[in-house]
């Protein structure tokens, strides 16, 4: 039995979620068992637990078997990437009724800081003045603010990490491997170039990896396609599948054929049914 010790409960908003430190993979194991969580496919209708693991088992790459070592990978993982977009549509729900107040009513001072807020985070910017900027503004994060296929999340990390085997990992929780430049922050990389000019960024937990790289996606100027084509998805009350988004995320990474081999592992591992799933709790 795993002691109580390890892992602490808070309120969640249907349910109570666990989230779980550093354990062994045998500690976490037992967790999934405890709550009916022993595969990442679920059937129709069923709910995937609120566990969030903050970081892989300390003992991750001791997994002999690369099925069972890819298969707990993606039940790490995907709690995660279902509670990244709860919290992305909750942001997205307060500019829809920004937006309707625009529309209908007078915004405050209150409303026109959030939505300098969000306009900050998510890199909006417009020359614009007045009722003109409120309205693009409002426009474009509506554009920005949208839900990140788990398929992808879980891929991009598998591509990043090498299924969690990377050296980087356990020190650092980069799941995309994000960098920092000209920089004596961050992890130094081992076995990867002589360039001395950059760091591996390090995050808290892999939730604030996820974060930041949703974040990448939802804002940089390198992926409007992206962003396009899922509101047209939307738009036309199409599933947000991972697998019709990938072409567009050429430049996440490095790794040569990177959009190729996302929808090779989205496929193979049958996770545009997960998607579906995001899409029910939407």
């Amino acid at each position: 039995m795993v002691c109580c010790a390890l892992f602490f409960v808070f309120s969640a908003k249907e349910a109570q979620a666990l989230v779980v430190p550093k354990v062994s993979s045998l500690e976490l194991e037992n967790i999934f068992k405890e709550h009916d969580y022993e595969n990442f496919l679920l059937p129709f209708n069923w709910r995937y637990p609120d566990i969030f693991v903050q970081t892989l088992p300390y003992d991750f790459s001791s997994i002999k078997s690369e099925t069972e070592q890819r298969r707990f990978f993606i039940m790490i993982l995907l709690p995660l990437s279902l509670k990244l977009n709860q919290d992305i549509l909750s942001e997205r729900d307060v500019v829809l009724y920004l937006n309707y107040k625009f529309q209908n009513e007078k915004l405050d001072d209150v409303d026109l800081k959030m939505i300098d807020d969000f306009a900050l985070k998510y890199d909006v910017f417009t020359r614009e003045k007045g009722q003109k900027r409120v309205q693009l503004i409002l426009t474009e994060l509506l554009l920005r603010i949208d839900v990140i296929p788990p398929s992808i999340m879980i891929a991009a990390a598998a591509l990043n990490t090498n299924w969690g085997n990377a050296k980087f990992l356990p020190k650092s929780n980069a799941l995309y491997r994000e960098l920092v430049w000209y920089s004596d922050e961050g992890l130094v990389p081992e076995d990867e170039t002589e360039e001395t000019d950059y760091r591996i960024k390090i995050y808290p937990s892999l939730y604030q990896a996820m974060q930041a790289f949703a974040l990448r996606l939802n804002s940089s100027v390198d992926f409007p396609e992206f962003r396009y084509l899922r509101a047209y998805l939307r738009a036309a009350k199409q599933p947000i599948s991972g697998r019709f988004l990938v072409p567009y995320l050429l430049f996440a990474s490095e790794i040569e054929n990177f959009a190729g081999l996302m929808d090779y592992i989205i496929t193979f591992y049958r996770l545009n049914e997960v998607d579906s799933f995001a899409q029910l709790r939407a």
